[in-house]
């Protein structure tokens, strides 16, 4: 009697088994037929090898891009943009350090990067298209005015430029000079603190070079394989992904409620590190036009909209110009504003879904109004 139970239970463990192989069975056959129609979507993940983009590899400004990069994919929940670099390292073609031609050097951080949007739909990429004249993209993801200073002290000045410009961030530029920041304090990067009656830089970690050159690791090779070939793991793996993705953009920038980042009111001292470093970049241009430009959040347009141009953050930054005859000072925000407007689009319109920074129409726009700074400015240029 016994054994006729044990070998029930040996059978009934098999049965299990085989309904629910069964069940899985029908449940994938069921997920590709709904993807052969296009009714579900599933997303083909990296097998590859990936070169490396971008790491901790630079003592001086800390992170940076690896060097010639090619066609790096960056898988975000909503879109694939693709990368690359240049031999020193820039998200920018090949340049020679000489050149006769009339070329602007531009700095700046994940925005003139072009996160989240490939090659050739960014900002610099569509003013060389506009004015056929190089713009030198040294933009990096995670700068702030002092690594935007020493990467043109350090790299950017010694490439031939007649033009400078600089794009301000305030939604994050000021917390990344701050070494209490969590977001940003856990890399190696500088800073600045009083020293006297001026600044001196510093580092709050040792320098420890990422040699790593790839970016897909054999775990998660083998996890994007099954991912591929796995559709119910495809489907599941994504709505982990997008729940996680829905926590965060709970607490980022675009929170309806928050002020918007032009309301922000730095410490005194972050926004003397700011003018500090913008300081050090209009006296090596020796003379040069120093052209800057402020980007401005999601939130920023909600606020100018209800309450009206009323931020005395950015006045602080446009009285920079007050000071030096070769700079000028442009805020980004009334121009796209008006655009968008025009277009009868939405603010959501502009920015990635998934990530917030601009897509292609977000890029289009700046660049619009961008040019019409410059395109003035440069009228008597041959």
């Amino acid at each position: 009697m016994n054994n006729d139970k044990r070998i029930f239970a040996r059978y009934q463990r098999i049965i299990l088994i085989l309904i629910g192989l069964m069940v899985a069975g029908l449940f994938e056959s069921g997920i590709r037929l709904l993807s052969a129609y296009d009714v579900l979507h599933i997303k083909t993940y990296p097998v590859d090898v990936q070169p490396r983009f971008i790491d901790v590899i630079d003592p001086v400004v800390g992170m940076w891009h690896h060097a010639a990069v090619s066609g790096y994919a960056h898988t975000l929940p909503c879109r694939t943009a693709f990368y690359s670099t240049n031999a020193q390292g820039a998200r920018d073609p090949a340049r020679a350090e000489q050149s006769a031609q009339f070329r602007v050097v531009v700095l700046g951080d994940s925005f003139i990067e072009g996160r989240a949007v490939s090659d050739g739909d960014r900002l610099t990429d569509r003013l060389e298209r506009t004015f056929q004249r190089p713009f030198l993209n040294f933009g990096c993801a995670g700068f702030s005015p002092i690594q935007e200073w020493l990467i043109y002290e350090k790299l950017a000045s010694r490439f031939d430029h007649q033009e400078i410009h600089l794009y301000i961030l305030p939604a994050n530029d000021f917390d990344d000079m701050n070494p209490d920041f969590p977001i940003t304090n856990r890399f190696y990067r500088p800073y600045l603190r009083h020293s006297g009656q001026s600044f001196e830089l510093y580092y709050t970690k040792k320098f420890n070079k990422d040699l790593r050159t790839t970016d897909l690791s054999v775990s998660k090779r083998i996890m994007n394989i099954l991912s591929n070939n796995w559709y119910t793991y495809n489907v599941i793996r994504q709505g982990v992904a997008a729940i996680r993705q829905r926590k965060l953009n709970t607490t980022t920038r675009n929170t309806p409620d928050r002020p918007g980042s032009y309301s922000n009111r730095p410490a005194d001292e972050l926004l003397d590190y700011a003018l500090y470093s913008y300081g050090n970049i209009i006296k090596q241009a020796k003379g040069r036009p120093v052209r800057f430009f402020i980007i401005p959040d999601p939130v920023d347009f909600r606020v100018l909209r209800s309450s009206g141009y009323h931020f005395p953050l950015i006045d602080r930054l446009l009285a920079i110009q007050q000071q030096y005859d070769n700079v000028t000072v442009h805020d980004l925000l009334p121009d796209m504003n008006a655009e968008l407007e025009r277009r009868n689009l939405e603010i959501a319109d502009i920015f990635v879904p998934c990530d917030g920074h601009w897509n292609e129409l977000g890029h289009e726009l700046a660049a619009l109004s961008v040019a019409s700074v410059v395109g003035a400015a440069w009228q008597e240029l041959p």
